[in-house]
């Protein structure tokens, strides 16, 4: 079977490429070994580096700084677990947030569907972004998405995420920033981003 890296258009062969991976933590880690050609190629490629997942694993760290590394200056996707995200990992994205173009945030394994716990991920999301986000407010975000079930809790319906999916326009990384990182800031950052995230829960919930 000839080599598709030699047969294929190059934009064709990537975007093949993109489909193999989605979803992939490491990337396109798995194909450097191919051969030299492919190895060359992919690392010059930043496009096939842009996904990140933040799901609080081993080697998480290592990963990150190496998917930051190679994607050079190629807009970013982040893909985040709520369930005790490590703190250096989005130190990590945080000094990249300008390339940040989209965030999916879920919330861990947990599958307990109670009002109480819902609040509590509402705030465990919020201070993820606002520490990802290196204090950008969300201002003039471009598009949200939400889905989730709803469930009955004491008598009451509630609306359970499943993901919720932000996508960040250029604008909103060049302006609408919190310039220092004290504590009131932070603390101002991450009530806007709960408050951004309790209306987008609002608008998909239903009775």
């Amino acid at each position: 079977m000839p080599d598709p890296l030699q047969v294929l258009p190059m934009e064709l062969w990537s975007w093949c490429i993109q489909l193999a991976i989605d979803g992939q933590r490491a990337g396109p880690l798995q194909f450097i070994m191919v051969s030299r050609r492919w190895q060359n190629t992919l690392l010059d490629s930043p496009v096939l580096w842009t996904q990140i997942h933040l799901h609080n694993k081993e080697d998480e760290m290592a990963l990150v700084s190496t998917l930051l590394h190679l994607s050079k200056r190629s807009p970013l996707h982040v893909d985040i677990l709520t369930e005790l995200p490590t703190t250096s990992s989005l130190e990590l994205i945080a000094e990249h947030s300008s390339r940040v173009r989209t965030i999916s945030i879920r919330p861990g394994g947990s599958n307990t569907m109670t009002a109480l716990y819902t609040e509590q991920w509402k705030r465990a999301a919020s201070f993820t972004i606002a520490s990802l986000l290196n204090g950008l407010l969300p201002l003039g975000i471009k598009s949200t998405a939400c889905f989730g079930n709803t469930f009955r809790d004491n008598g009451q319906w509630y609306y359970s995420v499943i993901l919720m999916h932000f996508t960040m326009g250029t604008r909103v990384h060049q302006r609408n920033r919190i310039v220092h990182t004290d504590l009131p800031d932070m603390q101002r950052s991450f009530c806007l981003w709960e408050e951004q995230i309790t209306r987008c829960v609002t608008w998909h919930s239903f009775p």
